[in-house]
């Protein structure tokens, strides 16, 4: 019996030992630094004490495949021989079993591994040739990488699913077909032969081109290409652009803008030819009272709390949603008391209520409706208030956004009158207006609009109106009872009340009308301008529009308020209000000053450059010669605000770091590296203002010279070219693409639209080493992005006075820096954008770069 045992056991073990005794191995496992699948937020797993966990990606030739260790959040089949295990932070052990195979157990420290939050690991597990049924296996890997990334595959006309431009698969052994094609580059088709061994394949398209030329007017109208400014002046010849559709916008305030998806054939030339639109603001004549209407062109934008907003935001102004909308037309300013009382015949009573052109307050949302009832009745029009979505579009600023906090500005006191500036209801259009043209969207009095109030969705919507019913509606902007806090652009006001003492509106037309289509009686009386500004031959503007040269006497004005603007090249624009009289002159008189930017014809010599060495890292300072600029918004660059006016500046000769300063400079000194992205030859940024000084203390001890921060004025001069300035918008050039790195090329492929910090953090955006890009006429590297660089000064608004080595203000809340960074859209690296901030803070996008005076 026992003998009979004894052989059934032998024969058992015989049988089963072939089957699983064979062994699985580890062929690698690596952290996947460039793939960012962990990084999304679909992908996020987080354990019960909110952290966040990694992601494990195991490549193995087997259909049955089970993963068993205590910190796995989540295993699932992503593709044929391809298993995503999510794990917990900290992991550092696995065990896998494939049918058919010994269980592998895997200690990632044996790889210079452990899970880390949000990163990405791969593990490639090789498995003998036989299976469970000793049969050869009849499949293997093919690993595919392609450039660019975003290319699509096909493998024997099946389509593909690639992350970050690379591809992992199991194909059958044998003979396949792969093609790889992009937009704008030639397709590559391949045969690949699957044997016993992994196939590795790299594929790098080649671009093909084709000519692009665009005859446009007016001449200094916007050209934007696939989201891109170009620069060019009635005509826009690009002799090399990728073959296939490229979207082409053509924007100029106060004209319908132009958009088309033009196809560029290969070897050959599209041709386009635009002449704008006039889309001019609308005045009403209202028994003798004009009433402004500013056309609003439709457009999407993402409604809510967007980046601008901070922590600022509140719980109503999420989720951040998409929203289109259709063109319509907006009132210039709120509805004024003069016009509420010429309408209903009364006005709410309040003492304080005298001028004619304060805003209208103390009037519930039932009162607005009446108001617009009777308006529509005199002139036959059709008004209504804003819906939210309208009112926030138009205060943002519409397609011309800037992305500022409040309508117009960062600063809340540039555009709007909120509680701590003032104590009353004031005057319209009395502060600086927002990209569009309109005023007092900030403070001043909250604006009804026509929505029920209640929570935002987060799927795209098309002219929304809001809820069906409600409790309240909702009313935005802020008035001068409130704080600028809730005063933003995104601010949400749903208390209920019939009236509040800071509440009343603006006006909403549903659609764009011409003023040619308004029937005479509403016609605004005109009245002429006489302009007799010296030189002869400057150009005139009347509400941004040329309407001739000087001397001149320009008729059919309509009557009323209107922005004149002089200019004329080597001297200063003038810019005046002017009222225009009922059938009658409004006279202009005066000179232009000499002093508009005079651009260098010189050739500028080999920058002088001097060497110094601190705990033996060498870093070079450039030789600024001293002379005379004009700071701020010239004719190159759009003003902003911050910018304006410009003003002539003295400065004495100084030296200026030729890069910002390094991580490798910034260790030597202070032994540590506070950066963010590391890299000897990167700059230093996560810095404060107050620690640019620790630096500068250390380093002033080691070289026994006097460094300091650029005050802002030599860092504006600097970054134009001191006395050799081109007076281009980007230090060194007029395409920010060769000088400097920002959010459209800091990353792995090219980037456009406004700023995403998901789509950067998928994309690598990251600072760069110095100097890599084109120097300006100095030879200084970098004044336009990478990283923001801190200035010496406190924040405060420019005059238009001449200076003589200026230094800020004497006090203040905000330290200036200036430059853009790799984050940064165009507008930000312009050479006199400025931004400020407190000097406590520090970011992974803001640095700085040194100075030494005589």
């Amino acid at each position: 019996m026992k003998k009979n045992i004894f052989t059934l056991l032998t024969f058992l073990l015989l049988v089963v030992i072939p089957s699983f005794g064979q062994e699985a191995k580890v062929k690698d496992m690596h952290h996947a630094v460039n793939d960012s699948t962990a990084e999304l937020k679909e992908n996020e797993h987080v354990d019960l004490n909110g952290e966040k966990g990694g992601l494990i990606k195991v490549y193995i030739n087997s259909n049955k495949v089970t993963f068993k260790n205590s910190y796995i959040f989540e295993t699932k089949k992503h593709a044929e021989g391809e298993y995503w295990v999510f794990m917990a932070k900290g992991a550092s052990n696995l065990s896998i079993y494939a049918d058919g195979f010994l269980p592998l157990d895997i200690n990632f420290r044996d790889y210079n591994c452990s899970v880390q939050p949000l990163a990405t690991y791969i593990l490639t597990i090789d498995l003998p040739d036989s299976g469970k049924d000793g049969k050869a296996d009849s499949k293997q890997f093919f690993s595919l990488t392609v450039v660019p990334a975003n290319a699509s595959v096909t493998i024997d006309g099946k389509p593909q699913q690639l992350t970050n431009g690379a591809l992992n698969v199991q194909l059958s052994k044998g003979r396949h077909t792969y093609k790889v094609e992009a937009k704008g580059y030639s397709t590559k088709t391949d045969n690949v032969v699957i044997g016993d061994n992994k196939q590795i394949r790299n594929v790098t398209l080649e671009a093909v081109y084709g000519k692009l030329k665009i005859d446009f007017q007016p001449e200094d109208a916007l050209v934007l290409i696939d989201d891109v400014k170009k620069v060019g002046t009635g005509v826009l010849a690009i002799e090399k652009i990728p073959i296939g559709e490229h979207k082409v916008v053509i924007r100029k305030k106060g004209y319908k803008s132009f958009e088309k998806t033009v196809v560029i054939p290969q070897n050959k030339e599209a041709v386009v030819n635009v002449k704008l639109q006039d889309l001019s603001p609308l005045v009403l004549n209202v028994r003798g009272l004009p009433l402004k209407m500013i056309p609003i062109e439709g457009g999407t934008f993402i409604m809510g709390n967007t980046k601008t907003q901070d922590s600022d935001a509140e719980d109503d102004e999420q989720p951040a949603h998409q929203v289109t909308l259709s063109e319509y037309m907006i009132g210039e300013t709120e509805v004024t008391l003069g016009l509420w009382k010429l309408i209903m015949g009364t006005i709410p009573t309040k003492e304080y209520r005298k001028e004619t052109n304060q805003a209208i307050d103390n009037v519930g949302w039932d009162d607005c409706q009446k108001f617009i009832q009777k308006l529509n009745d005199l002139t036959g029009m059709d008004f209504r208030l804003p819906t939210e979505a309208e009112w926030e579009f138009a205060a943002r600023g519409g397609i011309w956004s800037e992305g500022k906090k409040y309508a117009g500005d960062m600063n809340p006191e540039m555009v709007g009158y909120c509680a701590g500036y003032i104590s009353r209801v004031s005057i319209v259009g009395s502060k600086k207006p927002n990209e569009l043209g309109l005023y007092d969207m900030t403070g001043n009095v909250r604006e009804w609009c026509q929505d029920w109030y209640g929570p935002y969705g987060s799927e795209p919507q098309t002219n929304p109106k809001g809820p069906e019913t409600g409790s309240s509606h909702v009313a935005r902007g802020g008035g001068w009872v409130d704080y600028p806090i809730q005063c933003r652009n995104t601010k949400r006001f749903s208390d209920g009340a019939r009236w509040n003492i800071a509440q009343g509106f603006r006006l909403v037309l549903p659609r764009i009308i011409q003023q040619s289509e308004v029937q005479p009686g509403l016609r605004m009386p005109n009245g002429q301008l006489e302009v007799n500004i010296m030189p002869k031959g400057a150009t005139v503007y009347v509400d941004g529009k040329k309407v001739g040269v000087t001397p001149g006497v320009f008729k059919d004005i309509v009557a009323g308020k209107h922005k004149v603007f002089v200019s004329m090249e080597g001297y200063k624009t003038v810019s005046e209000d002017v009222e225009v009289p009922i059938n009658s002159f409004a006279r202009l008189k005066g000179e232009l000053r000499p002093g508009a930017p005079v651009i260098s014809k010189e050739t500028p010599p080999e920058p002088v450059k001097e060497s110094f060495t601190a705990n033996g890292v060498t870093f070079r300072m450039v030789r600024v010669e001293g002379g005379m600029f004009i700071r701020g918004a010239t004719d190159e660059m759009e003003a902003d605000g911050n910018n304006e006016p410009s003003h002539d500046v003295t400065l004495d000769g100084f030296m200026i770091g030729e890069t910002e300063v390094t991580q490798k400079l910034w260790r030597a000194v202070m032994g540590t590296n506070p950066s963010h992205f590391k890299g000897d030859d990167l700059p230093v940024e996560n810095i404060t203002w107050f620690e640019c000084w620790d630096f500068i203390d250390k380093l002033d001890k080691l070289t026994g010279k006097d460094f300091s921060l650029p005050t802002e004025a030599e860092w504006e001069f600097a970054a134009r070219g001191g006395k050799y300035s081109r007076y281009t918008p980007y230090s060194g050039g007029t395409e920010l693409e060769e000088v400097g790195w920002y959010w459209g090329n800091s990353g792995d492929q090219p980037m456009s639209g406004e700023f995403n910090k998901k789509a950067s953090k998928k994309n690598n955006n990251t600072t760069h080493p110095v100097a890599q890009k084109k120097p300006n006429e100095l030879g200084l590297y970098d004044m336009a992005g990478n990283v923001w660089e801190w200035c010496y000064d406190w924040f405060r608004v420019y005059d238009d006075i001449s200076l003589k080595n200026p230094v800020g203000g004497k006090s203040g809340f905000f330290r200036i820096y200036r430059g853009g960074s790799w984050r940064s859209e165009h507008k930000a690296c312009f050479t006199v954008h400025r931004y400020c901030n407190r000097p406590n803070l520090k970011f992974d996008n803001l640095g700085f770069r040194l100075v030494l005076r005589k």
